[in-house]
Formats: C-alpha cells, structure tokens, sequence
C-alpha cells in the first residue's frame, strides 16, 4: 500500500492507495474511492448524465496509475 500527504485549499488529505498492476497491461482509465465520515463521494460526468467514483484517462507525463490518480482527485 502506498501513502502520499497532499495539500488542497489549506487543507492537508492522505491518500492511501493499493498497488497491482499486472505486468504488460496498458492502463487507459483509473478511478479510485474517497472515504470520509462514513461517506464516499461520487462525482457528476461532464455531461450531467451519470455518476460514477472519480477518475480519468493517464495523461503522457504520468508514469503510472497512481500518479494518475492524484490528479484526478484533485480536480
């Protein structure tokens, strides 16, 4: 298991995330869950059309799906 410390509007977050990757697998989508308070957060697509744990695509400059990840929770 990995652990980071982010800071986000004055307020400081721990990030927990489990590493499995099997090997030789391309990665083109990631989500991850947030737990707070007995509460987990769903966000809204784009679209207004579903909801879904929030996640994205890897962008070239991320080296794998946990870099990945901290981008999209915080956006």
């Amino acid at each position: 298991m990995l652990k980071d410390t982010i800071q986000y509007d004055s307020q400081t977050y721990i990030q927990q995330f489990l590493e499995y990757f099997p090997i030789n697998l391309k990665i083109t989508q990631v989500t991850g869950f947030i737990f707070k308070d007995k509460k987990i957060l769903i966000v809204l697509n784009k679209n207004k059309e579903k909801w879904s744990f929030p996640g994205g695509h890897p962008e070239q400059k991320e080296m794998n799906p946990i870099d990945t990840l901290k981008r999209e929770l915080i956006e």
